[in-house]
């Protein structure tokens, strides 16, 4: 091997105690750039480096941070290196990161907070990573070959310029930087915590929306990457009607007592972007959405289990709720909304949209309309009708999002223009929009909406 100007082998050592001293945070042992650096590090120190091989581990250790680089949807603090160690530590969960998710830090136990101490210094030892040393640890039998520069700016990768940033990039950008700045990093603890309490840990630091989809490998919550933005102020009309489901997801977040809630009415009224915007609004404040689908209300139960000790707040999202008569998995909804064993937890509402006030199909006999076939009918029938209608009445509160009548339909349409700055006549405006609205024998604010959308194409093609 050839002579070094510098000893490697304390620095590696000292590495790899960092790795063995963690406690809380063992679990970025596992992280599979991390474990390459492992490898490459316990090859150097045992001599295991051959001809060729101390090559091959430094760039598969390089691409793999090449990857995580410029596919990141946020800026890069530190060099690649540093800003993927950073984001293992934001977004790992143990018990630090959850209890101080909940809850100041100086609540915490001392023995915690000692051992988070420990595993800050040991990360910190980590992050400064001396990536010449290490490039020229690894590269011993090809270093004079090799143009200066070349292979070891680590800082150079960037992500792409116009991808779209996560919910919280801020908010990670600057705890990121003050990692980089503080010398010592047991005096992180308060700061980090404080980061935790805010923006969360795990998926649910990273994401604001999910989708429950069980599967055999893996979490069955699915991060959504792209949700939909839309906007509160996006939404034009039926204020009064959201106003009533913000007050209660306000409640909800304060630690309030707070209702499920039913959203019904036509279709195309905006009570899904209800839901979504309200998201939007608040995700910064600790809330999150869950869509559940139809076929798995069954795993409300399992659903309510992931997420009931997470600090954060939940949204279960039920979109276009409405069952067959010959249905009975309402069954397992109604469990949840009121009347199961286990009490929904603080941190969990419903929010469900239909189009059918009753939820669950009615045939006439049910109204005391006799059947044809003799033996059909149920004998007390009228009990199944009541359990039927008592679902949406379980929701403690519904909200009624009826069509617009014509002129607030073209005061959604010149809202939505103003918006989008469409230069375009008021009169043109008004006499286009009810033309659409003729063509699409529907009025809502999704017709509005998509009248909106085809305008502005054709006014940016012309």
């Amino acid at each position: 091997m050839k002579h070094h100007v510098f000893d490697p082998h304390p620095h590696f050592q000292e590495m790899l105690s960092a790795l063995n001293r963690l406690i809380l945070y063992r679990n970025l042992r596992k992280d599979p750039v991390v474990l390459k650096l492992h490898e490459a590090i316990d090859s150097f120190l045992k001599d295991r480096l051959v001809v060729g091989t101390g090559v091959s581990l430094y760039h598969q250790f390089l691409g793999m941070l090449a990857q995580k680089a410029e596919y990141s949807r946020e800026s890069i603090v530190g060099c690649a290196w540093q800003n993927h160690l950073a984001d293992l530590i934001l977004e790992d969960e143990n018990p630090f990161t959850l209890k101080a998710g909940g809850q100041s830090w100086s609540f915490l136990s001392p023995a915690l907070q000692d051992a988070a101490r420990n595993d800050l210094l040991a990360l910190q030892t980590l992050y400064h990573l001396d990536r010449i040393l290490f490039r020229q640890a690894l590269l011993w039998d090809i270093d004079d070959e090799i143009p200066p520069g070349t292979v070891d700016q680590w800082q150079d990768f960037a992500p792409f310029p116009h991808g779209e940033e996560s919910f919280q990039a801020s908010l990670r950008q600057e705890m990121k930087e003050t990692m980089q700045k503080e010398t010592s990093w047991q005096h992180l603890l308060p700061p980090l915590a404080a980061y935790y309490r805010k923006a969360g840990t795990s998926l649910f630091g990273r994401f604001k929306a999910f989708r429950w989809a069980p599967a055999k490998n893996g979490s069955p919550l699915k991060g959504i990457f792209r949700p939909d933005l839309v906007q509160l102020e996006d939404l034009i009309g039926y204020d009064l009607a959201r106003e009533e489901i913000i007050s209660n997801t306000e409640k909800f977040l304060k630690g309030y007592s707070a209702n499920n809630v039913l959203l019904y009415g036509d279709r195309g009224t905006g009570k899904s972007s209800t839901v979504k915007a309200i998201l939007n609004a608040y995700c910064h404040s600790g809330l999150r959405l869950i869509e559940v689908s139809r076929q798995h209300l069954q795993d409300f139960p399992q659903i309510i289990s992931f997420i009931k000790n997470y600090p954060q707040r939940f949204i279960l999202f039920v979109d276009d709720l409405s069952f067959e008569d010959s249905e009975l998995n309402y069954k397992d909804l109604k469990a949840v909304l009121e009347g199961g064993l286990e009490v929904r937890p603080p941190n969990v509402v419903i929010y469900a949209t239909s189009n059918r006030r009753h939820l669950i199909k009615e045939r006439f006999e049910e109204r005391g309309v006799p059947r044809k076939q003799a033996g059909e009918d149920e004998v007390h029938q009228q009990d199944t009708t009541q359990e039927k209608l008592s679902l949406a009445d379980r929701f403690g509160i519904t909200v009624t999002f009826t069509s617009p009548d014509q002129q607030t339909y073209l005061e959604i349409v010149a809202g939505l223009a103003r918006k989008r700055g469409l230069d375009i006549d008021p009169t043109v405006l008004k006499k286009r929009a009810l033309k659409w609205e003729l063509w699409q024998n529907a009025r809502s604010g999704r017709t509005a909406r998509q009248f909106i959308d085809y305008l502005e194409a054709e006014l940016a093609e012309d």
